[in-house]
């Protein structure tokens, strides 16, 4: 009889864990995605941010010029 509880709650106890895991790997999962996007995102934002500046368009750079009536 002893043989039989311990079965049931080695059953039981491995059991609830499996289900506790199970239950709780996705949410893990996700945890782990969504910090992996936010570094992803600081790091582009910090090379963006460092990142030498290159040279403006021409017509950026300098004003139209005024439209000559006739």
């Amino acid at each position: 009889m002893d043989q039989v509880v311990r079965v049931i709650v080695g059953v039981a106890l491995f059991g609830g864990t499996g289900a506790v895991v199970l239950i709780a790997l996705p949410k893990i999962v996700v945890w782990c995605l969504e910090i992996i996007d936010v570094s992803h995102v600081s790091r582009s934002r910090k090379k963006t941010l460092l990142a030498p500046q290159g040279d403006t368009p021409g017509s950026v750079a300098q004003p139209p010029e005024p439209l000559q009536e006739n």
